[in-house]
């Protein structure tokens, strides 16, 4: 970015000086204090919020798994519908992906701003990538498969527990899948682990905690064939040059899906996992597990390598901050925008008077 005549000012500057700044970002869970900086720069900077993720905006103003009666759950739903709307149309708001944004916004859209300009997808850093050398036969050996990502009871451990049985099942067939590794941690590790004790799959499971992060992409691209993920985990594969197989995401409690399965390069709208919640967002091309399987015994790992680094493309992070930066047309705040940062921060200065309130209260009748 420096190169390209972008420079990037630590945030404790801010404090000791006031100097030119054409454009603060930042992520949602700043939000809080984001109207300081818009009072002071309101006539100079363009603003903008980045909301990465389902609900992030949402989230940054309420527990969205709060309980509420449904009246006031309601209200605060539509107050941050309508404060989105808002900045949306005073271009002070973007989402990383489609079915993100339209989770936020109940699934309605903003009409008069194109779409391109409100989605600006995770940047991710360039790999030094070398084409990753596939065997002549590698469309009926063995394959080292690798989950990466992080292993949570939430939504992810179940979808990796049936992606290993449909491996199991796939395998008494064709011997595709001769290994599979887990790299990750997380609260279902433990459930994970008893189960493939339980199920005596017909190939080894090994588990690595985490990787530095700097050497990853080298780590996967020497170590691996084929690689299973969800959100962005996904990313890391596909610009390291493997195969890329999106999981859906599903809960215990929720229906399995049938169709879970995409390669990454057959994603719409940035979209790298959808969870089930509701049907918001862009038609995916979900395909079944024997779908996948047909398409790597054809194929071969090299065509699917190839896509899929092709797809993590758009998400490299020169790409992202070009468009952000030099492609959007940057203006100081409207009057419209401001007014809405202006009531944001009355709502979190009222949130924190009662969570004062009420700590107060509580640390009275203890005294008590």
């Amino acid at each position: 970015m420096f190169e390209n005549g972008v420079n990037v000012i630590d945030e404790s500057q801010l404090v000791d000086s006031k100097p030119h700044v054409d454009l603060f970002v930042l992520p949602t869970s700043r939000l809080k204090d984001s109207y300081k900086i818009v009072k002071c720069y309101k006539d100079d900077s363009g603003f903008l919020i980045w909301s990465m993720g389902h609900g992030a905006f949402k989230a940054s103003i309420y527990n969205t798994n709060g309980k509420y009666s449904f009246f006031l759950g309601f209200l605060i739903s539509k107050f941050a519908e309508k404060c989105q709307k808002a900045l949306i149309e005073t271009r002070s708001l973007v989402y990383t992906d489609y079915t993100g944004m339209l989770y936020d916004l109940n699934g309605r859209i903003t009409n008069g701003v194109p779409i391109d300009e409100i989605i600006y997808p995770i940047a991710v850093p360039v790999p030094a990538y070398e084409e990753k050398k596939v065997k002549a036969d590698d469309k009926s050996c063995g394959l080292r498969a690798v989950w990466l990502g992080r292993v949570s009871t939430d939504f992810k451990v179940h979808p990796l527990m049936c992606l290993l049985e449909d491996i199991n099942s796939t395998n008494a067939d064709v011997s595709l899948i001769n290994s599979f590794t887990v790299i990750g941690s997380g609260d279902g590790l433990e459930l994970l682990k008893s189960y493939i004790k339980e199920s005596h799959f017909s190939f080894p499971v090994f588990f690595v905690e985490s990787v530095d992060y700097s050497q990853l992409s080298d780590f996967l691209r020497k170590s691996y064939d084929v690689m299973f993920a969800m959100g962005t985990s996904a990313l890391d594969g596909a610009r390291s040059g493997l195969p890329t197989i999106i999981v859906k995401p599903f809960s215990s409690l929720s229906s399995k899906p049938v169709k879970r399965y995409r390669w990454i390069y057959k994603s719409y709208g940035f979209s790298l996992g959808e969870l089930p919640i509701k049907n918001y967002g862009l038609p995916q091309n979900d395909v079944q597990f024997g779908r996948i399987v047909q398409d790597l015994t054809e194929k071969g790992c090299h065509f699917h390598s190839v896509e899929s680094k092709l797809y993590s493309e758009s998400f490299h992070e020169d790409v992202v901050f070009h468009k952000l930066f030099f492609e959007r047309n940057v203006k100081p705040i409207s009057y419209k925008g401001l007014k809405v940062f202006c009531l944001l921060n009355l709502v979190f200065r009222f949130k924190f008077a009662i969570k004062r309130c009420f700590g107060y209260l509580d640390n009275s009748k203890k005294k008590c």
